[in-house]
């Protein structure tokens, strides 16, 4: 599971480059990924590093989407038209 939840990592920038509204479920997806392998590697003691790894880097790419759209909802910040 930690291993899938790199791979969402490594994917989700690259979907933000072409359509940034494929990048955010990406990373959620990645952070589901992660919190699966974490509670699995409690279990067997296998993978934790790469679950916590895909934790704060998918954590890292929610926050920056999140507060802009906070900020696009709240009327501060607009969305340029490609």
């Amino acid at each position: 599971m930690g291993i899938v939840s790199l791979i969402f990592t490594v994917i989700a920038p690259l979907f933000f480059f072409f359509c940034c509204f494929l990048s955010l479920p990406m990373a959620l997806i990645g952070v589901a990924f992660s919190h699966a392998g974490l509670s699995n590697s409690r279990t067997s003691g296998v993978g934790n590093g790469q679950a916590v790894a895909g934790l704060i880097l998918n954590y890292i790419q929610v926050l920056p989407f999140a507060i802009l759209m906070i900020l696009v909802l709240l009327g501060v910040a607009t969305i340029p038209e490609v």
